[in-house]
């Protein structure tokens, strides 16, 4: 399945739900900057892990070339994550240095340099409203992949592309070279977004509740977006 038509499709289906409107143009979102949270709307505490798994029918997100990237533990040797952030980890606790975003009520729509995802945790995006119901677009690391959901708080989730890979143990960073790189439990990267290099303009990643996922520099100039973006592969 393309990845442009299914996340198309759960919008428009989406659209039909609510009145809220969801822009269209990619990186031309702007809310919150990213050094401030972005609280729900309405309370919302921490959610259960989502379901379903993504099957074999959900698009996969292409990773960029895994050859020459460091291992997670080169990465906090050259600086590009926390020097506390260990080469092996399933959850914070085994993970020292990752900074995992908010979850529940203070949830933010973004990764700052140096923060990761460990498993379980998501940053999102609130969609809108359909009657008294909350909609979002919720990006997980799910059992060793990353999943986009659409996530409609009576109706459950649908998965609308994952990264393909799994596991236990994984970890997913944003690092200060501006690459977005999720590591296996002994620190080798499984997934990279492609981005290294462009670190030097502050580079952080935010989900959208245009479903998008954007890559921003630290004056919220968009650099690369997955859906109609500036560049494919930038810096």
């Amino acid at each position: 399945m393309n990845l442009r038509r299914a996340v198309a499709g759960v919008a428009l289906a989406a659209i039909a739900l609510t009145a809220t409107g969801v822009p269209t143009a990619s990186g031309t979102e702007g809310p919150a900057r990213p050094d401030a949270s972005a609280p729900a709307p309405a309370a919302r505490t921490a959610l259960p892990v989502p379901q379903p798994r993504p099957g074999p029918e959900t698009p996969r997100l292409a990773s960029a070339p895994l050859h020459g990237l460091p291992t997670l533990q080169e990465a906090r040797e050259r600086g590009l994550i926390p020097a506390g952030a260990s080469a092996r980890g399933t959850g914070p606790s085994l993970a020292p240095g990752c900074g995992t975003p908010p979850q529940g009520w203070d949830y933010h729509d973004y990764l700052a340099p140096g923060e990761c995802l460990t498993e379980g945790t998501y940053i999102a995006a609130h969609y809108g409203m359909s009657g008294t119901d909350n909609l979002w677009y919720e990006l997980w690391l799910y059992k060793g992949e990353l999943v986009l959901y659409f996530h409609l708080a009576v109706g459950g989730y649908a998965a609308l592309w994952t990264t393909g890979t799994g596991g236990r143990g994984a970890t997913a960073w944003m690092q200060t070279d501006g690459n977005f790189v999720i590591y296996d439990q002994d620190g080798r990267p499984l997934w990279a977004l492609g981005t290294n290099g462009c670190g030097s303009q502050g580079a952080w990643l935010r989900v959208q509740r245009d479903a998008n996922l954007v890559l921003y520099t630290r004056d919220w100039t968009p650099i690369w977006a997955l859906n109609d973006g500036p560049s494919s592969r930038p810096c």
